[in-house]
């Protein structure tokens, strides 16, 4: 059953994060159908903070070696797409799909200096399209941080860009939640829209 398939089943998909060849044979062996890189979890294995400290090609050898020892699917953590400009970040995509690659996890925040800022809705949602528009077939999955972040309004933000990345391309939806209110979030957004939404545990 191929990626998206995957995300169409009756009970929850469970996807195993993983960082390393081992863990992926691991993950396997247990019994799980699709694997998740952790940007963090493979920052941390080559001692550097998450945020896109460590560089693409980095990124790149860790995911081929989990594809070389694994055939479950495998969605990869970008962060931001690694990338100054959409181009360079839909290139590092084509990358990774001809690698076999399933799916992506793009975030709609980015670190600068150390500090996590959370883009522009609009802008984040062009630079989505574009990127759907040139690698299809790939689940694009997005992560906003608006709770994480805990900008103003936050439930109606985080509604809001659902609705908007699901106009632009999104095949699912992740709001990292670290905050009282999540429980709104989860009560309302299956009413709000009707991309996958993941949850971390």
């Amino acid at each position: 059953m191929d990626f998206n398939a995957l995300h169409q089943q009756h009970q929850p998909l469970l996807l195993a994060n993983v960082w390393d060849a081992s863990s992926a044979q691991a993950a396997q062996q247990a019994g799980y159908q699709a694997l998740g890189s952790s940007s963090a979890a493979i920052a941390a294995m080559l001692g550097y903070e998450d945020g896109e400290e460590m560089s693409f090609d980095e990124l790149f050898y860790v995911a081929s070696r989990i594809k070389t020892v694994s055939e479950l699917p495998l969605s990869v953590d970008l962060e931001a797409g690694y990338g100054a400009t959409t181009s360079h970040i839909i290139d590092n995509i084509r990358r990774l799909a001809h690698l076999g690659v399933s799916g992506i996890n793009l975030e709609d925040s980015h670190v600068v200096d150390g500090t996590r800022r959370l883009d522009d809705a609009e802008r984040f949602a062009v630079k989505l399209q574009e990127i759907t528009r040139a690698c299809p077939g790939l689940f694009v999955n997005v992560r906003t941080d608006t709770f994480l972040l805990n900008v103003q309004d936050a439930l109606v933000q985080t509604l809001y860009r659902g609705q908007l990345y699901a106009k632009h391309g999104a095949c699912g939806f992740f709001c990292a939640l670290r905050h009282p209110r999540g429980g709104y979030y989860r009560h309302r957004s299956p009413r709000a829209f009707t991309l996958k939404r993941n949850v971390y545990a």
